[in-house]
């Protein structure tokens, strides 16, 4: 049994959803897991007590929560003793084209430049579109980036696009790689 931990950070709770997701599954397995949202993650949060740690976030207004950025900033050094994993959840991802996959990756390229924490493992997954929860405005400015991009238009209903197969498939390696590793030590 490990010990592990997931922070997160989310706007419309996609992000939300994913993290609870994972911790379910790692727990089903019998793992202990810590689960945290990035506005609640207390001042003395020790990275180092973990076997491993996931942190997500989510692209909002083309950038990731700064207050994830800002916790894999302060603690880099204790991610990069320990198995650790950045998952993202956008909109984008649920694209095909070169462009929108090179948009994707420039995302995630520019969370570990910022950070500069370079995690064992990346996952990206494709958000959801909440029209019935977005007020007028942002019903609006969603729908018409959704019509540019070919996507779905009726605002009377939401659309979740999370393959939630691939969330399985990035927790079963995290597993497999927490496993193949000995249980790290404090320096």
């Amino acid at each position: 049994m490990a010990r592990l931990l997931i922070v997160y950070g989310s706007e419309e709770g996609q992000t939300a959803k994913v993290a609870k997701h994972l911790a379910e599954f790692f727990r089903d397995r019998r793992h202990q897991v810590d689960l945290i949202f990035g506005k609640e993650v207390p001042a003395d949060l020790s990275m180092t007590v973990y076997d491993g740690v996931v942190v997500g976030a989510s692209i909002h207004m083309g950038r990731h929560q700064k207050y994830i950025v800002e916790l894999a900033k302060k603690h880099c050094n204790d991610l990069t003793t320990r198995f650790s994993a950045f998952f993202t959840v956008c909109l984008t991802a649920k694209g095909e084209t070169p462009a929108e996959k090179a948009q994707v990756e420039q995302y995630v390229q520019d969370f570990m430049e910022a950070t500069n924490w370079y995690p064992d493992q990346v996952g990206v997954f494709a958000g959801a579109l909440l029209y019935t929860q977005y007020g007028l405005v942002k019903r609006f400015i969603m729908k018409s980036i959704s019509k540019r991009s070919g996507g779905d238009l009726d605002a009377s209903r939401d659309y979740e696009y999370t393959d939630w197969e691939s969330v399985d498939d990035f927790g079963d390696t995290f597993l497999a790689a927490i496993a193949g590793e000995s249980v790290l030590t404090d320096n």
